[in-house]
């Protein structure tokens, strides 16, 4: 069996895709921003500030 075929003969959550293995639309779930925004806001901040003391003067951090 090739993976090609294990795909074609399975039901999976995952399909494949001009050469690709991707997320079969049906079952992937969509991903808001405007609806992450405003969910574990604290969080986010607690996580920013950490982040922020681990940058040093005159870097230039990439995210």
């Amino acid at each position: 069996m090739t993976i090609r075929r294990d795909l074609n003969n399975h039901s999976a959550p995952v399909v494949l895709l001009g050469g690709y293995i991707v997320l079969e639309p049906r079952s992937a779930s969509h991903y808001l921003l405007s609806d992450q925004k405003s969910r574990l806001v604290e969080e986010k901040r607690r996580a920013a500030k950490l982040a922020a003391t681990l940058v040093e003067t005159r870097s230039d951090p990439l995210f």
